[in-house]
């Protein structure tokens, strides 16, 4: 039997991946996408006559935007099986269609380890990368999480070490064991800290509930996230970070306690998705920040008393 993974290359993506890697005894070609990706490898791989070549397909921790339907519904009169393991909303629209899970109340780590009926301390980890679980300081999990998600907002398009990083994990390596994440680690908190420090200079609006930082033209892809929720926690608030250079993106954080919920209103309003807390969109090439600004807060009042 010959298997695809198709997986979500954040810390939730790659512990759900590894997790999924080694149930199938390490036996699956691994790619990574994401929801404005995934077509393209579809695509490719039907055009180079090797999407029918693979029995299994599972697709992991990638919200379903509708652009790869044809892709699945041609696998599946092929007698292919796909396997969809999905925690966003937007794959609510395709729960039942496919085998697998999708569940929005839990990490996409979680629901393969449930799939797969395995227990790992990947489940945790991946967990407290997404935010979907707090752990402790204290507990030891809590660093190994920390120290994933540092090494992956390193150079984040890297999928070379995201692939040696999804082998070394199901090989049983703890993220702290494995040398290339620490090091990477260590220079992404390098960096990330550089970056905080200018987003504090750049907040353009803050009230009650709405922190929004103005990066632009900056390119901040695979670093915004981490920069927005540690603003998120420290300010018990939810953060909009605006960057980009060839196009404008949004991405946001929201504190716990807030009944905001970053995925909807990102999915509605721009262009994008994500989950309660987490999520990023963009607007293309409107360059009109003074109206991004004034809009958002008026955006999340509005979502407030529909954000469940």
């Amino acid at each position: 039997m010959k298997n695809l993974i198709i997986s979500h290359g954040d810390g939730d993506g790659v512990c759900a991946c590894a997790i999924c890697y080694q149930a199938l005894g390490k036996n699956a070609i691994i790619l990574f996408a994401q929801p404005f990706n995934i077509e393209h490898i579809f695509e490719e791989l039907f055009r180079n006559g090797e999407l029918l070549s693979f029995d299994n397909i599972y697709i992991i921790d990638i919200a379903y935007n509708g652009s790869i339907e044809a892709y699945l519904e041609y696998l599946r009169r092929s007698n292919k099986r796909v396997i969809y393991i999905d925690h966003h909303f937007q794959s609510l629209t395709i729960k039942g269609r496919y085998e697998g899970i999708i569940d929005t109340n839990y990490s996409a780590s979680k629901l393969t380890a449930h799939y797969f009926h395995v227990l790992t301390p990947l489940e945790k980890i991946g967990s407290a990368c997404d935010k979907t679980i707090m752990l402790a300081k204290l507990d030891p999990l809590y660093e190994e999480a920390e120290t994933l998600r540092k090494a992956l907002a390193y150079e984040p398009d890297d999928d070379i070490f995201r692939l040696k990083l999804v082998k070394e994990l199901a090989d049983g390596k703890m993220p702290s064991e494995i040398e290339e994440v620490i090091e990477r680690g260590n220079k992404c908190e390098e960096e990330r800290n550089m970056l905080y420090e200018l987003a504090l200079k750049n907040i353009e609006y803050e009230d009650e509930k709405v922190i929004i930082v103005n990066m632009k033209p900056m390119d901040l892809v695979g670093r915004a996230g981490s920069i927005a929720s540690r603003m998120a926690i420290e300010n018990k608030k939810a953060v909009f970070l605006i960057y980009g250079n060839s196009k404008t993106i949004i991405t946001a954080r929201s504190h716990r306690d807030l009944d905001i919920n970053i995925g909807k209103i990102m999915h509605k309003y721009y262009n994008g998705g994500g989950h309660k807390y987490a999520g990023s969109g963009n607007v293309g090439n409107d360059n009109d920040i003074d109206r991004l600004i004034k809009e958002i807060p008026r955006i999340v009042e509005k979502s407030c008393g529909n954000c469940k």
